[in-house]
C-alpha cells in the first residue's frame, strides 16, 4: 500500500493548488495576475522563514528582490485605457 504523503503532497497541495490558482485567475485583471504568480516564491519563503526556520542568503534575497521589482512597474504604473496616446500631449501647443 502506498504511504499517505505521496497522496496529500501530489494530489491535495498540488492539484487543488492549481485548481484554486485557475479558478482565481478568472477573476483578476490581466496586469494584476503576473504580479500575483511572482509573489508565489516569495510567499513560499516567507512561510517557510515562519513555520519551518527556512534562512536566505543574500544571493537568494537579491533573486527574490529581482523578481517582485521586474513586475511592480507594471503593477504600479497607468493601466493601458489610462495612457495617453503619443500625439495627445502636443494637441495643446
Amino acid at each position: 500500500m502506498l504511504a499517505p504523503a505521496p497522496f496529500v503532497t501530489g494530489v491535495l497541495a498540488t492539484a487543488v493548488g492549481f485548481l484554486i490558482q485557475t479558478l482565481a485567475q478568472k477573476h483578476l485583471p490581466a496586469v494584476r495576475t503576473p504580479m500575483v504568480l511572482t509573489m508565489e516564491p516569495q510567499s513560499a519563503t516567507f512561510f517557510g522563514y515562519l513555520l519551518a526556520g527556512d534562512r536566505l542568503g543574500a544571493v537568494q534575497m537579491d533573486g527574490a528582490g529581482s523578481a517582485v521589482a521586474a513586475v511592480l512597474p507594471a503593477e504600479v504604473g497607468p493601466t493601458p485605457d489610462q495612457a495617453q496616446p503619443a500625439g495627445s500631449r502636443l494637441s495643446g501647443i
